[in-house]
């Protein structure tokens, strides 16, 4: 092995060796290499060590643009449908809560939504095929006539009612640098344009544009906070 090497191998045993002591991981530190990831989940797994510490020092809640990663129960699902009146109001307010509830079989319990039911045996295949041609996705027919939805699955008659699309398009924005630009030249700050399009916000902060869009006022150390997404 030659000079070095041994050198090398040295600087990182003496790395190692620093990075286990408590006094490493300031709350500088940990800011700092928080701020190269977009969720808590990616911090914790390739920073275990700045991360035990931020949590240990309840530092984690100032990493405002780290997404959280929300495990749903029954208990907080049913907690969260009681704020809605309908089925239908549940999923648009709160998709995946809704998706997470139909999939677990938990929308039965929620007996507060107003819906009106229908007495048993109501939904024939006749009135099953009526209903579902008043929507194009089985998504929202799903979601719009619930009841309908659940006897026309049971029975197996979803594929005849070929009106329904499977899957609504792709409808999400490709934000280009251009894109980005152009919308983020409608706010004065980069927490009104966080707030105001969260997903151009991202963008921009995971392709390193948002260093340029100088008109946008900084909150004391944002441009830093939120470098790389």
């Amino acid at each position: 092995m030659d000079c070095n090497s041994k050198r090398l191998d040295r600087y990182v045993w003496l790395e190692d060796n620093i990075k286990h002591r408590k006094d490493y991981y300031t709350r500088d530190k940990c800011l700092e290499l928080a701020k190269k990831y977009s969720s808590m989940a990616v911090f914790r797994k390739k920073q275990h060590g700045a991360y035990n510490s931020a949590k240990e020092n309840n530092w984690l809640d100032d990493y405002t643009w780290l997404e959280r990663q929300f495990k749903w129960t029954e208990k907080t699902l049913i907690e969260e449908a009681k704020k809605y009146k309908t089925r239908s109001e549940f999923a648009k307010e709160k998709p995946g809560a809704y998706e997470c509830a139909v999939k677990h079989s938990l929308l039965d319990k929620c007996t507060w939504f107003n819906e009106s039911k229908k007495p048993n045996g109501y939904w024939t295949y006749e009135r099953c095929r009526e209903e579902s041609k008043k929507l194009k996705y089985r998504g929202d027919y799903r979601t719009e006539s619930h009841g309908s939805y659940k006897v026309t699955i049971k029975n197996g008659w979803i594929d005849d009612f070929t009106w329904l699309q499977k899957q609504k398009p792709n409808t999400r924005r490709v934000w280009t640098e251009e894109k980005c630009r152009e919308e983020a030249l409608k706010y004065k700050s980069s927490s009104e344009f966080r707030k105001g399009n969260k997903s151009a916000y991202k963008a921009s902060i995971r392709y390193k544009w948002l260093k340029d869009y100088k008109w946008l006022k900084q909150e004391t150390g944002q441009l830093e906070l939120f470098e790389d997404f």
